[in-house]
């Protein structure tokens, strides 16, 4: 299990709690949103991951009128992400505002996917990493199509575990880094974590969601 895997590798699981989320489900639900692209066979090529906890509040299009896939930013910047250099040797890309791609959702292009699967399934040599992971634990020939969940897991610093991976920022980097071609960066923030002051309910407890009012 994830919960094993860590104290194997990093000695500890990390907090039990983080953020009001469970640490080992915290990735499970990124190995599942990245491992769709394998297990899945009828899904179309572009496909949307979507948050539970995120509201659609406008019209939102995925594409560009010329066909690019429109990647939103306005996520924090979180330096733990940088497991995704450690991975695969190539460093995490960011907004031109220097926020992060972590919005929360993600048009995906399944081949694209695949590729950033591949990539996080092999060691990868000229990735300089100092921690527990040195000299994978990975059998990359027996683990199987879930090599990339293992890899993951013995990459991010055993000092971060409860914040070490990200799914959204390892996705973009991994696109824009190769097929920059296909995505057009918004230039303006269209997505928020959480809504303005004046949005949210007082007392905050009362309301789930905002009103139509709010959202005009």
């Amino acid at each position: 299990t994830i919960s094993e895997f860590l104290q194997r590798v990093h000695g500890r699981i990390g907090s039990t709690q983080f953020r009001g989320r469970s640490v080992p489900g915290w990735y499970l639900q990124q190995f599942v949103k990245i491992g769709v692209a394998l297990k899945v066979p009828d899904l179309s090529k572009h496909y949307l991951i979507w948050d539970s906890d995120m509201l659609m509040t406008k019209e939102y299009k995925m594409f560009t009128e010329d066909g690019r896939v429109r990647q939103h930013s306005g996520g924090f910047f979180i330096r733990q992400y940088a497991s995704f250099y450690r991975l695969t040797g190539q460093t995490v890309l960011h907004s031109h505002d220097w926020s992060s791609f972590v919005v929360h959702h993600a048009v995906v292009y399944k081949p694209y996917m695949l590729e950033l699967i591949k990539a996080l399934s092999k060691p990868n040599p000229s990735a300089t990493w100092a921690g527990p992971a040195s000299g994978s634990l990975v059998n990359t020939t027996t683990a199987g199509p879930n090599a990339f969940v293992w890899r993951i897991l013995e990459n991010i610093a055993s000092s971060d575990i409860s914040i070490g991976f990200s799914e959204y920022t390892s996705y973009a980097s991994w696109v824009l880094h190769h097929h920059p071609e296909t995505v057009y960066v918004e230039k303006n923030k269209l997505w928020s974590r959480y809504p303005p002051l004046r949005m949210m309910p007082k007392p905050w407890s009362e309301d789930c969601c905002p009103t139509r009012e709010q959202v005009d």
